[in-house]
């Protein structure tokens, strides 16, 4: 039994539609694998990940990528500084949110943002010790405004450990 063309055509849009929206991370992943010499950590089940949150959407997510480089030279100042001129390259309209740098632990963290239509891509790029990792998440104007509102709320919702019950969370 042939599938039908609107289901194969629509699939087809989806995956151009992910490519485009991935284009950006995609060039900054492999910017900074150039410039390290090294390949991303391989994460078993992170494409079945990604397709549960554009199909799901949990708490206005839409799209998630991710990125972690491991065993990368022991960063110096400099080093940091071309991790941050590595950023400033992640594209156009982006615009940088958060930068932190500690010199004592050798750790800088960026937070980058974009708008997409209603929604706000979010880009946490982070370099510490002898690894990096990249985040990029898409979410809804809603959610990125509760979180500035309650940050510490809006985390115990996304992330509940052990016994403690999750707050009154409602998704969207």
């Amino acid at each position: 039994m042939r599938p039908p063309r609107s289901a194969a055509l629509f699939f087809l849009f989806l995956s151009v539609a992910a490519f485009a929206a991935d284009r950006d991370f995609n060039a900054l992943v492999k910017s900074i694998e150039s410039h390290y010499g090294t390949n991303r950590v391989r994460i078993p089940l992170l494409g079945l990940t990604k397709a549960f949150v554009k199909v799901a959407r949990p708490y206005g997510a839409r799209q998630l990528n991710l990125a972690v480089f491991e065993n990368l030279p022991a960063p110096g100042d400099a080093d940091l500084a071309d991790f941050q001129a590595l950023l400033r390259e992640v594209g156009p309209g982006w615009q940088p949110l958060v930068r932190v740098h500690s010199r004592r632990d050798s750790e800088t963290t960026s937070i980058f943002a974009r708008p997409a239509g209603r929604d706000i891509h979010l880009l946490v790029a982070t370099r510490e010790r002898e690894e990096a990792t990249l985040v990029e998440i898409q979410v809804t104007e809603q959610l990125l405004a509760r979180w500035l509102v309650d940050p510490k709320r809006m985390g115990e919702c996304i992330v509940v450990t052990g016994d403690k019950e999750a707050p009154d969370c409602d998704q969207e």
